[in-house]
């Protein structure tokens, strides 16, 4: 079941779930990263806390959040917006920013359903675009194009390489 989160009075329903998922997702290849709980409950409530955010949990049949994305507006987070093609109002651009998916429920097309709820509630909210960077050794890479995202850039983010990709919706 996908549960759109408006608030952090709604986020904080999942808060223990989705920080500790986090952190054991991105603890994993190809990401390698090391998050503290405190900082990733912060990071949370900064990517909620945008008026016109995306977000939902995605819950099992026991109410467990297994997976969950954070999109928020583009031009909120400059390492990301500053990229935003000049011919695009920056206004009209949603950052797909985080998605991550227990361990053993992936590759059943969770993400790809988050992605669906994101694209419909972006257009209701009348953005335009939306721009997304991963890894290119990601999963995520391939699946991205698949869904018409186009490389616009690269940046670079604790000195790896990250594609910049962006789709109109």
């Amino acid at each position: 079941m996908i549960i759109r989160v408006k608030s952090l009075e709604d986020l904080e329903l999942y808060k223990d779930q989705l920080v500790d998922l986090y952190i054991k997702c991105f603890a994993e290849a190809p990401w390698h990263e090391t998050h503290k709980p405190k900082e990733t409950w912060e990071w949370f409530c900064k990517m909620i806390s945008s008026e016109r955010n995306v977000a939902f949990v995605y819950l099992d049949e026991s109410q467990s959040a297994i997976a969950a994305m954070f999109c928020f507006p583009a031009k909120d987070f400059a390492i990301i917006g500053n990229h935003t093609p000049s011919e695009i109002d920056k206004d009209g651009v949603l950052y797909f920013s985080e998605v991550f998916v227990r361990k053993e429920c992936r590759k059943v097309g969770i993400a790809l359903k988050l992605h669906e709820e994101t694209v419909f509630i972006a257009k209701e909210s009348g953005f335009s675009h939306i721009i997304v960077t991963t890894r290119y050794d990601s999963s995520m890479f391939p699946i991205l194009e698949k869904l018409g995202y186009s490389f616009i850039t690269e940046i670079d983010v604790a000195d790896t390489k990250r594609p910049v990709l962006i789709k109109q919706i």
